[in-house]
């Protein structure tokens, strides 16, 4: 991927992007499913894009805003005590 990306062939996905795919995958799963990363940092020189990523907590911060608004882990599968 570090190639791809370096020759242009392969993009960064947008912060705002992340935290849209990262809240309706763990809407999408059940509640008994434990998560043990959703989001990692690096600092350069191992990081090399995107460049929020130097900073967790931007993004856990953002997912757990997101949930809060719109439907916790399990809330887009129905489960009835899962609550929005």
């Amino acid at each position: 991927m570090a190639k791809a990306w370096r020759a242009g062939r392969q993009r960064e996905i947008s912060f705002d992007d992340y935290i849209a795919s990262a809240s309706m995958m763990i809407q999408r799963t059940p509640p008994e499913v434990v998560y043990h990363r959703v989001s990692a940092s690096a600092r350069p020189p191992t990081l090399l894009a995107p460049a929020w990523c130097e900073n967790r907590w931007l993004a856990m911060t953002a997912i757990a805003e997101t949930l809060t608004q719109t439907g916790a882990q399990g809330a887009a599968l129905g489960h009835p005590f899962v609550g929005r």
